[in-house]
């Protein structure tokens, strides 16, 4: 019930140097890596594959790993996987998308973390003017979060853990 699939080089070619961008040949290759892809009809699918290492003559560097564009760097899945489950975890708990998708719920929220850390970043709050907070109970007990909100675009700005900071 799993497909695996094996890429390897061909002979000859060259990829872009990850420092410079200039084409470069492949000097070696790293060990083989897995990641896990979307899953074709009801099988798991796993790319294997040995990313090739280049070395530039323009950096003059020691020989990098080329990225591949199938996967972020060290992520072990696919960039379509990664986007199937950020879908699924906008719709439903990060344990129930687990036990869907056959995975343990721990390797899934670096992938959330990666994605809203990365949407943070790009996010521009210089046009907020009123600001809303407040403090809600996480759970039974004096278990605090604090919310940030834009009150004009009734936004979410932030949540942080408790409420004395």
């Amino acid at each position: 019930k799993k497909l695996h699939i094996f890429i390897s080089t061909v002979k000859g070619s060259t990829f872009e140097c990850p420092t410079c961008g200039n084409q470069a040949p492949i000097y070696d290759h790293g060990r083989e890596r897995i990641w896990r892809h979307l899953n074709f009809f009801q099988f798991e699918t796993y790319i294997h594959g040995r990313l090739p290492r280049t070395y530039c003559s323009q950096c003059n560097g020691s020989p990098k790993t080329i990225r591949p564009n199938w996967a972020r760097e060290r992520s072990g899945f696919s960039v379509y996987f990664e986007a199937f489950v950020i879908l699924l975890m906008k719709a439903m708990p990060v344990k129930k998308v687990a036990n869907l998708i056959n995975e343990h719920d721990t390797t899934l929220w670096p992938i959330l973390h990666h994605y809203v850390e990365e949407a943070r970043e790009r996010e521009d709050f210089s046009s907020v003017q009123h600001v809303g907070f407040d403090e809600t109970s996480r759970r039974k007990g004096h278990e605090y979060v604090s919310i940030f909100m834009d009150l004009e675009k009734r936004k979410v700005i932030s949540v942080t853990e408790g409420k004395d900071q």
